[in-house]
């Protein structure tokens, strides 16, 4: 072990790359999960799932595993079931995912209920996965899950594509622009507070009100928009790799409270390179631009503050060189997300920034923004980012109302080109509506 403990990697009998962590365990990559909210969207993979969910319920009668029917209810998780390990493993098949995809077989887990848990997640799952996966049936492998025995963490159960499903693929000419998404899944999350750096927040639950039934038919409205909309990516190569039906988004709001975070997160564009968004993806037939708020942080943390941003660049700091700008927005950032007292400069910015002390530099930014400096060391950043998704949301629902569609990344958006007037306007009329602010927006 003292040796191995000198080695970052190694190469084994099978030639795989082994990576080892600091204390000498094998250091295992981070699980691809599955995702149970996939659908056959188009006539050839619903062919395909009907097909399995035939041959599964006949194994079952035949090999002895079931004696009657099921129930309405429990047949129609089964063939919700069926329907979408045989997507998801479409999918890892045609993106060409190694790692599979990790599902849990707990069942402490199986069968909770939770606004956020899709019902797929049952405990019919375990016999469903080992009915898919025999050598009659030959839809999936798997790996079945241990504790930690020899790597850096325990492994779930881990399910492929097995060569019958590869087979059906090539059959059929299916692509991934054949699977779609259930749209029943919460559009509206509340994740838990943190309570140091190192936790990790987890979803809560929560009771609807009038607020978050009429965020979640906001959310219905934008993903019905987008669910229709005509839009392709141009290169062929990347539009095979890329689900072009994921366009559902839904709002994660932070540290308990509806008021904290609220982004949208979601929708096949926000997974790809800036570049490629902008040269590949088409709507309605037309090439895209980028549209940006500028310094919309700082903006909206003076609108938060009811005070006056000065003029010109926020960033730049008097006799500060223009080379440090970088800099000083990341340090900016950080005294804003920050919840005490910043003890070193943020990580990867000590060449950003000029060979001053914290403390200096921090005065610097202060005198400055005198205005926002009650608002540093306060984690004030999930404010402000609820503030963004509120202009988000409104700005993707007048946008619907003039015919326009928007695919927004956090505080920017991807439009048409020939939409790019209409989009700024309205975009700076919501920010200054929004935050008191004028908030401009730059074309990338």
């Amino acid at each position: 072990m003292a040796n191995k403990t000198k080695k970052a990697t190694e190469v084994n009998d099978n030639n795989d790359v082994v990576e080892y962590d600091a204390n000498g365990d094998v250091k295992l990559p981070k699980d691809r999960f599955f995702d149970p909210w996939r659908i056959a969207e188009r006539d050839g993979l619903k062919a395909v799932v009907h097909e399995a969910i035939r041959m599964v319920t006949n194994y079952e009668r035949h090999s002895g595993l079931r004696q009657r029917a099921r129930k309405p209810a429990d047949q129609k998780i089964f063939e919700e079931t069926v329907e979408a390990v045989i997507c998801d493993m479409i999918f890892v098949h045609l993106s060409g995912e190694l790692r599979g995809s990790a599902v849990t077989l707990s069942n402490s887990v199986l069968g909770t209920k939770s606004r956020y848990r899709s019902s797929v997640f049952s405990k019919q799952l375990p016999s469903i996965l080992r009915a898919m996966s025999s050598p009659e049936m030959a839809f999936i492998r798997m790996e079945v899950g241990w504790q930690k025995n020899f790597g850096n963490r325990g492994q779930r159960t881990l399910i492929w594509p097995a060569w019958r499903t590869a087979k059906r693929i090539e059959e059929h000419g299916i692509c991934l622009m054949d699977i779609g998404r259930r749209q029943l899944r919460e559009l509206i999350v509340l994740k838990s507070p943190k309570h140091d750096y190192w936790d990790e927040s987890e979803y809560e639950d929560y009771d609807d009100t009038d607020l978050i039934i009429r965020m979640r038919n906001q959310m219905i409205e934008i993903n019905e928009w987008l669910k229709s909309a005509d839009i392709a990516i141009a290169e062929p190569v990347l539009a095979a790799r890329t689900q072009i039906s994921d366009r559902s988004l839904r709002r994660v709001f932070t540290r308990g409270s509806f008021e904290s975070g609220g982004r949208l997160f979601g929708g096949f564009w926000q997974q790809m390179k800036k570049e490629h968004r902008l040269d590949y993806i088409a709507i309605d037939d037309e090439g895209v631009i980028g549209l940006d708020f500028g310094q919309m942080a700082v903006r909206t943390a003076y609108g938060i503050a009811k005070a006056k941003p000065p003029e010109g660049d926020l960033y730049q700091i008097a006799d500060y060189l223009p080379v440090y700008r970088d800099g000083i927005k990341k340090l900016f950032n950080s005294l804003l997300s920050s919840q005490k007292p910043l003890s070193r400069k943020p990580k990867g910015t000590r060449d950003l920034l000029p060979p001053y002390p914290l403390s200096k530099l921090i005065e610097d930014i202060s005198a400055k923004h005198p205005a926002l400096a009650p608002l540093f060391f306060t984690a004030a950043c999930h404010q402000l980012q609820f503030q963004e998704s509120q202009i988000m949301v409104e700005v993707l629902l007048r946008l619907k109302r003039v015919g326009v569609v928007g695919l927004p990344i956090h505080d920017g958006l991807v439009v048409r080109c020939d939409a790019e007037d209409v989009a700024r306007e309205i975009m700076e009329i919501v920010a200054l509506e929004y935050t008191g602010v004028d908030i401009p927006v730059s074309t990338e």
